[in-house]
């Protein structure tokens, strides 16, 4: 597609999203568009009457004519081995975390424009151009699932300060100055939030402990089997402010033609279902978590109890102790 006829399409589409600061007026963007159109000429039937985009040679040959440039090798040969170039940049590989945009931007066209002029050196290899500095609020969730790991692990959550999208791309995270990791982020609507884990926090520590008992009711015509657990969880806040922390758990979920039975018991501070649904994969049965505010240098503790009953001749596969 020549270049005449891209801006072409892009001005039919209505313009630009401003990104950075004020973008191209549709006027400047037309300005540029029919620049690369000509008119055709009375003998051509098929284009009479209607602007046709300029074929970039002939382009190059009518500028450096109006200026009355003299140019002492062949124009047309370096235009062409400048296209040659062009393609072999076209498809050389990305480089690692980095998106084709036209992947990553939907069917809108935005502009960034720089609070400065750059420049881009033509030397056939990527470069990193920066175009401005802006500031989004953030928050940090604290994310815990002791069955799993011992660690509790940081959890930004970022808004996207642009009004216009944030394309997908590598990205280095510093807190604090510090650097803290290099990471890809993915494409985030305008004004939109993402999430960003950050690594293991050291300074807050969280331990699992569990119990079990097993009782024979004998109270009904048909003998059952009571197999409780007891889940005590300590979330130890080391740091010197408080911190809104997720502890995540899980309870067994019989199959659905199972000849058993299981219930929740008393559950402190009381929690709620956990679907894991903003993850996008399969929804997590029997999950449960807390969302607890811990202050600073202080031990907060979670316990949950639940049982398991079945018939008192049966016992489950694999063991009547569900918890380690």
């Amino acid at each position: 597609m020549s270049r005449g006829r891209e801006l072409s399409k892009k001005a039919d589409r209505g313009g630009s999203s401003q990104g950075f600061g004020a973008g191209p007026t549709q006027a400047g963007l037309e300005a540029v568009v029919f620049t690369h159109l000509r008119l055709a000429t009375a003998s051509d039937g098929a284009h009479r009457n209607r602007l046709q985009p300029l074929d970039a040679r002939r382009f190059y040959l009518e500028t450096l004519a109006r200026f009355q440039v003299e140019v002492t090798f062949d124009v047309m040969a370096a235009v062409a081995e400048a296209e040659i170039r062009a393609q072999h940049m076209a498809s050389a590989p990305l480089p690692g975390g980095a998106a084709d945009v036209r992947n990553t931007s939907s069917r809108f066209d935005f502009s960034y424009t720089a609070e400065a002029t750059v420049d881009v050196p033509s030397d056939g290899v990527f470069h990193s151009v920066a175009l401005g500095s802006r500031t989004g609020d953030a928050s940090v969730l604290y994310v815990a699932v002791p069955r799993e790991d011992s660690n509790v692990y940081r959890q930004a959550e970022v808004q996207n300060p642009l009004p216009a999208p944030m394309l997908a791309g590598p990205a280095e995270v510093y807190v604090g100055g510090e650097y803290v990791l290099s990471t890809t982020l993915p494409t985030v609507a305008p004004r939109g939030n993402f999430k960003l884990g950050l690594g293991v926090e050291q300074a807050i520590r969280c331990a699992r402990n569990t119990r079990f008992s097993e009782q024979r009711s004998g109270s009904k015509i048909v003998a059952t089997t009571e197999l409780w657990h007891d889940v005590i969880i300590d979330l130890a806040n080391n740091l010197d402010r408080d911190i809104t922390c997720e502890v995540r758990e899980r309870i067994p979920q019989p199959a659905p033609d199972a000849e058993v039975v299981v219930e929740e018991g008393a559950v402190t501070p009381a929690w709620e279902p956990y679907t894991q649904q903003e993850r996008g994969g399969r929804t997590l049965e029997g999950g449960r978590r807390w969302r607890l505010t811990v202050p600073a240098h202080h031990t907060q503790q979670l316990s949950a109890r639940y049982v398991v009953k079945l018939y008192a001749n049966n016992e489950l596969e694999g063991g009547n102790r569900r918890e380690a």
